[in-house]
């Protein structure tokens, strides 16, 4: 069994950043990103996206009031995540299917090294050398750090919160058969 660690978070977050350009209301969005709704369309295979598995977030959503700008956001979906990126780039149902681990989380280390290391450099400019001894034993420290989480010798740092995208217990999967 093979362990793939991906990022759901920066999926979720072009979802997300579209769904507030459109001017959908908060409590919308909100429910739309909770676990189980719009996470799920990563996880149903892709050949049933659009036939069971748009119809049934939209079933979850309260669109009333704002479905133009739904409609919108379900063209943009078909034609950005449907089309212009592969389904298979984002959506995992194939690695379910060979029972691969998947543990899908934001693991971008670099991402927090500048409040990490801004108290690093007293004058704001280091020298060069002591710049890349710092950085250096940065890197080994996260370098270990993902090899023991992959080998199971150590759990992930806290602050990587696993996203476990699954089929909702309410999803019609006998649709899924016809």
């Amino acid at each position: 069994m093979s362990v793939l660690v991906g990022c759901l978070f920066h999926w979720k977050q072009a979802i997300r950043r579209k769904l507030v350009d459109l001017r959908i209301p908060k409590e919308a969005i909100r429910t739309a990103m909770s676990p189980g709704i719009m996470d799920t369309l990563t996880v149903i295979p892709v050949d049933e996206i659009v036939s069971h598995e748009i119809p049934y977030v939209r079933s979850k959503i309260d669109e009333r009031g704002h479905k133009k700008a739904w409609n919108t956001f379900w063209s943009y979906f078909s034609q950005t995540w449907m089309k212009n990126y592969a389904p298979s780039w984002w959506n995992v149902s194939e690695m379910i299917l060979t029972y691969a681990d998947i543990r899908s989380r934001t693991n971008n280390p670099v991402g927090s090294y500048n409040n990490l290391y801004k108290g690093c450099f007293k004058n704001g400019l280091p020298n060069p050398c002591v710049w890349l001894q710092v950085i250096k034993r940065a890197a080994v420290r996260v370098c270990e750090m993902l090899d023991q989480t992959r080998k199971n010798i150590r759990d992930p740092p806290s602050h990587l919160v696993v996203a476990d995208p699954r089929i909702p217990a309410d999803y019609p999967l006998d649709d899924l058969d016809e």
